[in-house]
């Protein structure tokens, strides 16, 4: 197990600390005095998990390489910092309480026609299929049922908020390019031979020269669009110690990217990503690449290669961009 993955884990067990996860639902006992736990199941035995609320799906798997993934985009490990937990959360959670044993109408409680469900798959074929109902009146729990079951629990409704947030909020891995380019702030190209920057303040863009040259709407359009999104990224190998074998010790290209955005609190973020090409796949269809986001151990990854050949043209063609960028 890689360092990377221990730190996660252990990190993750401090925020689940004491959930104990049982068997099987519970029958209620004649001491409710402790809630019952929904259900149980062992993490080594899921396969798949998908979760819908009402229009929008998500759907992970695990891969024979014992990652999870994600089904769309096709195939991508899903990013352990992203990720974290879930499938420890997945193997069952402890409910606030045992509402009803025999309930006569699920209508009240959201679940005659439940708008969040969760599937999991087992190895044995099975399928665990949990159905979330609405709200409790204090806003704070969730009516949850296991569907072939007939009783109804009460959870704490953030367990499901973690689950659907996934639909909204891929857990990508952390090399996945998917930058907005209005959110960008700052662009810095650089291979061996050439490098072009330029940055945007209140007037608009400007080249990093000395006199700080304004970049003309078509400059910026072109570059724009060579930012966009790769139409094909995947994984070639996790944590690589020997990025030699993909020419990833002295890249050939360098993009340096600077963002602006708000938080989830309202408040504004920042970040910087610099993503390095290396060798060409063997087949001439790619590119080697690598993120640089601070990470002890960086995975390889590949994009297309006429994404990267966009990137080349505009940082070996001077008069592309114009004299200005020639010194930048």
């Amino acid at each position: 197990m890689s360092i990377r993955t221990s730190i996660i884990l252990v990190v993750t067990l401090v925020m689940v600390a004491g959930y104990v996860f049982f068997i099987q639902i519970e029958r209620p006992t004649e001491d409710q005095d402790t809630a019952p736990w929904f259900y149980n199941v062992d993490m080594s035995d899921m396969t798949q998990i998908s979760i819908t609320d009402r229009e929008e799906e998500a759907v992970f798997f695990l891969g024979e390489d014992n990652h999870w993934h994600i089904d769309d985009p096709e195939g991508l490990p899903v990013g352990q910092d992203l990720w974290g937990g879930v499938n420890l959360i997945l193997s069952g959670p402890k409910s606030r309480r045992l509402l009803d044993v025999q309930p006569t109408d699920l209508e009240p409680y959201g679940l005659e026609s439940p708008l969040v469900k969760i599937d999991v798959k087992l190895r044995d074929g099975r399928t665990l299929p949990v159905r979330l109902g609405f709200l409790t009146p204090n806003q704070v729990n969730v009516y949850a049922k296991i569907e072939g079951f007939p009783q109804i629990f009460t959870l704490y409704s953030g367990w499901g908020d973690v689950l659907t947030r996934l639909i909204t909020q891929p857990p990508y891995p952390s090399w996945y390019y998917n930058v907005d380019p209005l959110s960008v702030t700052r662009i810095r190209l650089r291979t061996q031979e050439h490098s072009v920057g330029l940055s945007r303040a209140d007037i608009g863009w400007s080249f990093d020269d000395e006199a700080q040259s304004p970049v003309s709407e078509a400059q910026l359009s072109t570059i724009f669009v060579s930012l966009e999104q790769p139409s094909e990224q995947a994984l070639v190998e996790y944590e690589v110690l020997d990025v030699a074998r993909y020419g990833l010790d002295e890249p050939a290209l360098t993009l340096l990217l600077q963002t602006r955005g708000i938080g989830d609190g309202g408040a504004p973020t920042a970040a910087q990503i610099q993503f390095h090409i290396g060798n060409p796949t063997e087949d001439g269809t790619g590119y080697y690449a690598q993120t640089e986001k601070g990470e002890l151990f960086r995975d390889v990854f590949k994009v297309n290669a006429d994404w990267v050949e966009g990137l080349q043209t505009i940082v070996a063609d001077p008069q592309y961009l114009g004299d200005a960028a020639q010194g930048s």
